[in-house]
């Protein structure tokens, strides 16, 4: 079976417009947090308002869940500035039931290194699913790689 995974945005788009006069755009979420719907809901839809689903890449359906387990944290973080902490909502980075937090350490605001070694965060990341969130959380990710290549770590 083949699906398209959705960005929050397009599940919200389609959750219960019409495919057809009988039938509804179903979009369903796998156990990773991933919203998808089916080659078939793509394939009945003829209308034009949601003609950008003809457009969506095709995978195959799986129910194979990442590991979502936090990884083995450093003896070292970096200090996330006020600039960035924006794409920490609720004091976290959350997709597919992966979680990145802002912790807080002698009132300053940071992440363990860990965090941004973590293969399975990454692949998850690089998926192609959150592609406006890797976006967003790139320049992060930029900013963390020159303070370790300049030595502005914390070591915990």
């Amino acid at each position: 079976m083949k699906i398209a995974p959705l960005t929050i945005y397009q599940y919200r788009d389609l959750y219960q417009q019409n495919i057809s006069m009988n039938a509804l755009f179903n979009p369903t979420a796998l156990p990773n947090g991933t919203y998808f719907i089916s080659e078939e809901e793509i394939i009945a839809y003829q209308g034009t308002q949601f003609a950008w689903v003809k457009d969506l890449p095709l995978i195959d359906y799986t129910t194979d869940m990442p590991d979502t387990t936090p990884p083995t944290l450093s003896l070292y973080a970096v200090e996330i500035p006020l600039e960035y902490q924006w794409v920490f909502v609720d004091g976290k980075i959350t997709i597919g039931g992966f979680y990145i937090p802002l912790d807080d350490y002698q009132s300053t605001k940071i992440v363990n290194l860990a965090y941004f070694e973590w293969v399975d965060f990454r692949k998850e990341l690089d998926s192609g699913i959150y592609a406006d969130l890797k976006a967003a959380l790139m320049p992060l990710w930029d900013y963390v790689a020159i303070q370790v290549q300049s030595g502005n770590v914390i070591i915990l």
